[in-house]
């Protein structure tokens, strides 16, 4: 359902401000290291960065344009014990009635069988070669 896709392998901010001249609202990140000034290139001023990976640690760069920085980790809930614990519940129900409804599904495109060395070799070098699209799957039945 995409309108637009880039290929963050080649020169990102031309191919996004190509689509968007005035750069763009919201950024979804997993592979955020040394990205930072990159996203301060091609977020609009008062836009939003969403990130699930341990990412930078110095987002100084954002902070001339006002963008804001937001972790996400699916966890926080139950280990912080917040308040509001039940909406993981809900979130998580949501997103099996999703699945169930044919609306969602898994981006495995890989999945290795037995758990072994060599299927753990396998996995590293997928992922090392760079091209990896979707999840890799190890798994201890067939």
């Amino acid at each position: 359902g995409a309108e637009h896709t880039v290929n963050h392998h080649e020169d990102l901010p031309a191919q996004v401000l190509g689509i968007a001249p005035r750069g763009v609202d919201w950024l979804f990140t997993a592979h955020s290291k040394g990205q930072i000034d990159t996203y301060a290139e091609i977020v609009r001023s008062f836009g939003h960065i969403v990130a699930i990976d341990d990412g930078p640690r110095d987002i100084a760069p954002l902070k001339a344009k006002s963008i804001a920085w937001h972790w996400e980790l699916m966890f926080t809930r139950p280990v912080q014990q917040t308040p509001d614990m039940i909406e993981q519940h809900h979130l998580l129900d949501t997103v099996a009635r999703l699945v169930d409804e044919g609306r969602m599904r898994a981006t495995t495109t890989n999945s290795l069988t037995p758990i072994s060395a060599e299927t753990l070799r396998e996995a590293h070098a997928l992922i090392e070669g760079g091209r990896t699209v979707g999840k890799i799957v190890l798994h201890g039945w067939e």
